[in-house]
Order: C-alpha cells, then structure tokens, then sequence
C-alpha cells in the first residue's frame, strides 16, 4: 500500500481492527508499494497484491476466498479494478467512492 489517499481512508480502521471479530482482506493494485505495506499486512488476515495480473485472474483468486463482502474504495481513478464487480466475485459486491479532504 504506497502512500496514497486510499491508505490514509483506512489507516484508524486498519489500526483498530481486531482479527477475532472478523477477517479483513486486502487486495491491493499498486506497483511500487513502501513500508505502509509492511504495517497493513501485519494488522490484516491476508494481504495481496494483483498489480500483473489480468481481470480473469484476479477475479479466479478472490472467489477462492468465498468473501461475503468485496468493497472496492479505488473508485475510478487510473488502473481501477472496476470490471472485477461484473463478475459477482463476493456475495454483495460494492462501489465505494470515498471522500479524502487533505
């Protein structure tokens, strides 16, 4: 996870995130990531990374996790995975745009 606006949306959620009250994966589409990486994949059950991989195979692996919910918080900016949602992937798939004022 590289130092980008999505990052600083979930960082108090990832910080108090308690793994006994559910799993929280995160699937990451970022080339070059730095050390903010290393502390969400230390908080998370599992940590992945998709950036060379095609649409098919990024959807292949995240239907191996049977998730019941899949929120995509990169909305539509450059190297979105938007096209993943058409192929109902979770049980509830959702668009979240989220708002980062500065």
């Amino acid at each position: 996870m590289a130092d980008h606006p999505v990052y600083y949306v979930l960082e108090n959620f990832i910080k108090n995130y308690n793994k006994s009250e559910f799993e929280l994966y995160i699937f990451s589409n970022i080339e070059n990531e730095n050390e903010k990486k290393k502390y969400v994949e230390g908080k998370v059950n599992s940590y992945i990374n998709f950036f060379h991989l095609n649409h098919e195979e990024c959807s292949k692996k995240i239907l191996n996790f049977n998730l019941d919910f899949l929120f995509d918080i990169n909305g539509f900016t450059d190297g979105a995975r938007t096209a993943l949602f058409k192929n109902k992937i979770a049980k509830k798939n959702k668009l979240v745009i989220p708002r980062y004022n500065g």
